[in-house]
């Protein structure tokens, strides 16, 4: 899998499969989240080896020397490498390089504390750490305030060309909430390197530039249903296309429901069941109910007044509504589904509530001293309409007989009372 001429890739897989095997050491004293104290440590521990090295024409008390001798040999062997695209003499061009495909590896890294998309933190670990071990090197020659310029100055000219090669690396941050009745949602995602924004799949918006950290674009007018194939990519000034991001799935939904009223249900004294519109009743927590769509919420009106909102449970709804005497009521229902779309109303359903039971005005009889062969008219006023009155089971008659009452109204009743023959008596009483 290595490629002479292709020092990026290799430096890429190299730095992704080292970084991956780091969260997988176990080791006294070691933390895959703290990198700082781990390259210290290692440092520290190298440096006091070297005391204890014997090898012939090796003197640590001259570690000057040595070093000497490796570089010398080190910068010689430098001259010998033949690999394409490489020139010893162009350490920049090939820092450049190096930076460039370590930065392609950064996106496929798996560690603790380490997130892609913040390349700025792990550099910043990495070069804290670094300079922190370079404290506790002890070795005769070596003094890290004074390091060569020709070096320092060919590592920062090809680490600075490389940076400019990174690609922008792109995270969502706040989808778009689903389900929306809004076609024109806005996302928001961030972005490591201002550049150009390209589209993908059914999503696209009239936001094009991208700018470093978080970009909240408006996606233009999207069609009902889910959108679930949107990507987005940024490309840096420098032409470098960054990793496609997957927009989260997400639904439009701008169609409004339809709400649905199925009964008004007495369940209170003799007469009960379900009521017409325009009936009377005398049950104070009338139960209303209807169906609706799975996940909608229902809220109950009195004309145009909000009574408050049904119980749902699935696809039906109930609600018990308080009725008073002598009200009339004009009960309607809306609907509102998941993505926020609202239901016009039912039409009303009039009901008037009627809980106190009627009561007599009137009990008259047209004549009270009666002789034989006399009648007299009975007649009986309540105080609103009766449905259920019947003058023989209602009324008790001494010494005398009461045709059966009528009434046109169902208010006022009248019937003919007849006293019986032969019969004397001042108490008589009808009730």
């Amino acid at each position: 899998g290595y490629s002479s001429d292709n020092l990026s890739s290799m430096v890429e897989k190299v730095t992704a499969g080292a970084t991956g095997a780091l969260g997988k050491i176990e080791m006294t004293g070691f933390s895959s989240d703290n990198l700082t104290s781990m390259v210290e440590k290692v440092t520290a521990g190298a440096t006091g080896a070297l005391g204890k090295i014997e090898m012939t024409g090796y003197d640590a008390a001259d570690l000057s020397g040595m070093v000497s001798k490796i570089s010398a040999g080190a910068t010689a062997a430098l001259g010998k490498i033949e690999m394409e695209g490489y020139d010893h003499k162009d350490l920049s061009g090939m820092v450049e390089k190096i930076t460039s495909g370590a930065t392609g590896a950064l996106g496929k890294i798996e560690m603790t504390g380490y997130s892609s998309d913040n390349i700025t933190s792990m550099t910043s670990t990495i070069t804290t750490s670094t300079t922190n071990s370079l404290g506790n090197i002890t070795m005769a020659g070596f003094d890290k305030d004074n390091i060569p310029s020709d070096i320092t100055n060919s590592i920062t000219t090809g680490s600075n060309a490389g940076i400019l090669l990174q690609p922008p690396m792109v995270k969502e941050i706040t989808a778009v909430t689903t389900p929306t009745k809004d076609n024109t949602p806005s996302y928001t995602f961030k972005s490591s390197k201002a550049g150009t924004i390209t589209y993908g799949g059914s999503c696209i918006s009239d936001n094009t530039s991208a700018t470093t950290d978080n970009n909240t674009i408006t996606f233009t007018t999207l069609s009902d249903g889910t959108h679930s194939n949107c990507i987005l990519y940024v490309t840096s000034s420098t032409g470098v296309k960054g990793n496609s991001l997957s927009v989260t799935p997400f639904t439009v939904d701008t169609t409004a429901p339809t709400a649905y009223w199925t009964a008004a249900t007495d369940d209170v004294s003799t007469v009960t069941g379900a009521l017409m519109s325009g009936n009377t009743t005398d049950d104070t927590a009338l139960v209303l109910s209807g169906t609706n769509e799975s996940g909608s919420s229902v809220k109950v009106y009195d004309g145009s007044t909000e009574l408050g909102a049904a119980t749902v449970s699935g696809t039906s709804w109930s609600y018990s509504a308080t009725v008073a005497n002598g009200t009339t009521y004009q009960f309607n229902v809306k609907e509102t589904d998941l993505a926020g779309n609202t239901s016009a109303a039912t039409s009303n359903f009039a009901v008037t509530g009627d809980t106190l039971a009627p009561s007599v005005n009137t009990f008259t009889l047209s004549n009270t001293a009666l002789k034989a062969g006399d009648n007299a008219t009975v007649t009986l006023v309540f105080s609103e309409s009766v449905a259920s009155f019947s003058s023989s089971a209602d009324i008790t008659v001494d010494n005398g007989t009461l045709a059966t009452m009528s009434s046109a109204d169902n208010i006022t009743w009248a019937g003919t009372f007849t006293p019986s023959a032969n019969t004397e008596d001042a108490s008589n009483t009808l009730s």
